[in-house]
């Protein structure tokens, strides 16, 4: 059997499926969520709605405090006794530290609440997106919790779809009753329904788990694996702060700095960039905990051959979504704003940046699986650094554009970064151009072993 035949052969169809499904219906009820709250909102307000979500989205990515990458990393799916212990550690740890910064960020709205009279507009809405991120920050740990259990179904559902067709019905409903009143309302109302699915899906992970993990004398893990969990969490927090930087920082300063109305604009342009990373996101949700059990197993060329594919199928993907979008973005555009149109060069800016993430391949998941926690956080804060310069001084002389594309060659770095570590400490190249070189070997091991044909 051929190598690709191989790694084709250990895919399992239906959690494959369950993926395809999930991601392909996520960005299409994204974009309807979107387009509806466009319709049932004034422009300002419907700014105020993405500004508001930006944040709460942006803060709750941060406030997992990397225990969804510390769960991948560490914890053994296959239910091995020898591993039990470990596990249900494992799992205390990323209740506590969750809980813990979820307390923190519920004590800042509380704060602000108090004293909302005396803010801005747009500020004093600002306990909501907090709650929302508490919320989220749950929600992305389960997603990955799932993931490794191998229910994709139940990883992706919840809140890729059934979470936005209960906003997709709410909006309008609410909006037809008279209680939809501003983007501040609307957010209250998605943020109540992201409750209800992660509530099921908390349900759950206690029917597989129990709730023995929650006793911290349930377990018997050592001082010294619990002190390196602790630092690798802070390294993963760390990394998080800048992947919510990189999505939501852009249309967060566009909304301070500039106003809501060009905020919802990029909020818009961003969000039909990124459906250009589904194809990444589908391939991702299957492949990285497959090359994850390879690197932990040590089988080199096994990972390096399945991450070739990888990023082959998602560059390939990528690039044929790039296309169409192109081709239909303005009109997307004005589907919002007919004044949205005018700033399709932002979109196509912005359209890059998934085209190079799918070629330079999963480097950031294995860069924090590989243990390059602490290089990557340093590399990327020299990088960050440059990247808020760079979005202060071109949006100041080049207004959308420059911030699109100082958002564009700050990814690149990172993505550069991820792929030359990778290669040098873990031995697998994530360029999606290695795939060249798998393929081209497959061709010459198939053609080695056919039979040749008798000479006369």
């Amino acid at each position: 059997m051929s190598t690709p035949a191989k790694l084709l052969a250990k895919i399992n169809l239906k959690e494959f499926i369950w993926s395809f499904m999930s991601r392909i219906a996520s960005p299409v009820l994204s974009f309807a969520v979107l387009l509806m709250a466009s319709r049932v909102l004034s422009i300002e307000e419907y700014g105020l709605y993405n500004f508001l979500f930006s944040v709460g989205s942006s803060l709750g990515l941060i406030l997992v405090l990397g225990q969804n990458v510390l769960l991948i990393k560490h914890f053994r799916s296959n239910d091995d006794p020898a591993f039990a212990d470990q596990n249900r550690s494992l799992l205390f740890m990323n209740m506590a530290w969750i809980s813990s910064g979820i307390g923190v960020i519920l004590v800042a709205a509380a704060i602000i609440q108090f004293f909302a009279h005396g803010f801005p507009h747009h500020y004093d809405a600002l306990p909501i997106a907090f709650v929302f991120a508490g919320i989220f920050a749950v929600s992305e740990y389960m997603q990955y919790y799932f993931r490794i259990r191998g229910n994709i179904g139940l990883a992706l559902t919840p809140r890729e779809n059934i979470w936005r067709i209960l906003c997709l019905v709410a909006l309008p409903v609410s909006a037809y009753t008279g209680f939809l009143t501003s983007g501040a309302r609307a957010m209250e109302i998605i943020t109540l329904l992201l409750l209800i699915v992660v509530s099921y899906q908390a349900f759950r992970l206690v029917g597989i788990e129990g709730l023995g993990f929650l006793r911290r004398n349930a377990s018997t893990t050592d001082t010294e694996t619990r002190a390196i969990w602790t630092k690798e969490s802070l390294f993963f927090t760390a990394n998080s702060f800048f992947v919510s930087a990189s999505l939501y920082l852009e249309t967060i300063l566009i909304g301070i700095f500039l106003s809501l109305e060009a905020a919802a604009f990029y909020f818009v342009a961003f969000r039909l960039a990124a459906l250009l990373m589904l194809p990444v996101s589908i391939i991702d949700t299957i492949g990285v905990p497959m090359v994850s059990a390879k690197l932990q197993a040590r089988d080199i060329p096994g990972a390096q051959n399945l991450v070739s594919l990888l990023s082959a199928a998602s560059l390939g993907g990528t690039l044929l979504a790039f296309g169409f979008m192109l081709l239909i973005g303005k009109f997307a555009l004005s589907l919002f704003e007919p004044s949205f149109a005018d700033h399709f060069e932002v979109l196509a800016v912005l359209c890059l940046a998934p085209v190079t993430h799918a070629f330079f391949g999963p480097g950031t998941n294995l860069m924090m699986i590989g243990g390059g926690e602490r290089y990557f956080l340093i590399s990327r804060s020299f990088v960050f650094v440059v990247y808020v310069i760079s979005l202060v001084l071109l949006g100041i002389y080049f207004g959308m554009i420059g911030i699109a594309f100082a958002g564009l060659v700050h990814g690149l770095a990172v993505l550069i970064i991820c792929r030359n570590w990778t290669l040098q400490h873990v031995g697998v190249d994530t360029m999606a151009s290695t795939a060249l070189g798998l393929f081209r070997h497959w061709r010459e091991t198939r053609s080695n072993t056919q039979p040749k044909r008798p000479t006369s």
